[in-house]
């Protein structure tokens, strides 16, 4: 007597999602992040002096590449699953050692831009 947990995605494995559908999940996602990143910007503009406004666009000038060269899109290929092949902790296990990695590539970059001229 086994009762069988329900799946962790969506769609049931026998059945696969169309192109279409996996589009439209990552346009909302997107949407959704890019709205948030753009909000942020604004609260963090009338709230703060346009120093800091600065400094933060400058942060996000020297990290955000980096962290989108590491970053794989692995949330692409997860939402798509090919294959269905590779477990969510594999997905996991590589984010977390590509944004570990990132990071300590960009913490020396803006310890320096820290240091008094």
């Amino acid at each position: 007597m086994s009762a069988e947990a329900p799946g962790v995605f969506a769609v049931e494995q026998g059945k696969r999602a169309s192109l279409r559908a996996d589009f439209s999940w990552m346009l909302v996602g997107n949407a959704i992040y890019a709205g948030g990143q753009f909000a942020t910007l604004m609260l963090l503009a009338k709230m703060v002096r346009p120093e800091l406004v600065g400094q933060y666009a400058l942060g996000l000038a020297i990290v955000y590449p980096v962290m989108m060269l590491t970053n794989m899109q692995i949330r692409a290929v997860m939402t798509s699953g090919a294959r269905q092949q590779t477990h969510f902790g594999d997905y996991l296990s590589l984010r977390l050692l590509t944004t570990s990695l990132a990071r300590g590539q960009c913490y020396p970059c803006l310890d320096w831009q820290s240091q008094p001229i």
